[in-house]
């Protein structure tokens, strides 16, 4: 979903940060893109405008990312891709950590978050995948 959405607002400057799977997905997605590594994150967000995370389940570093744009008042949203565990993607080591914003993008999403998140961080954002 975030390459997706990155794809669609890339006149926009952007670091992107990647490991795994998510790494090969966009460079797949955007050939023209640099993807950064695990060790440029404070540098990256510390002075970005805006974050945008996925919510993956096997790794930290969107966690990571969170933390630090917390840390430094940097405006933050994570795109939520599944309907299972929401509260857990946002935890680590038993620390939770939420955004400034949690994008939704579908009918279904929405009222699962409404049960585990704060009204005022909720946002319905047209999940850019599934125009793919």
């Amino acid at each position: 979903m975030v390459s997706a959405w990155v794809r669609r607002n890339w006149h926009k400057e952007f670091h992107l940060v990647a490991e795994g799977p998510a790494q090969a997905i966009f460079l797949r997605k955007l050939p023209a893109c640099k993807v950064s590594s695990r060790d440029e994150l404070a540098r990256f967000v510390g002075s970005a405008g805006f974050l945008l995370t996925g919510t993956s389940w096997g790794s930290d570093l969107e966690f990571q990312a969170i933390k630090v744009a917390n840390t430094c008042n940097v405006r933050s949203a994570s795109f939520i891709d599944h309907w299972v565990n929401y509260p857990q993607r946002f935890a680590c080591n038993g620390e939770s950590v939420l955004p400034s914003e949690i994008w939704v993008g579908d009918e279904f999403a929405l009222p699962l978050a409404q049960r585990h998140f704060p009204a005022e961080i909720l946002r319905f954002e047209p999940n850019p995948y599934f125009a793919d």
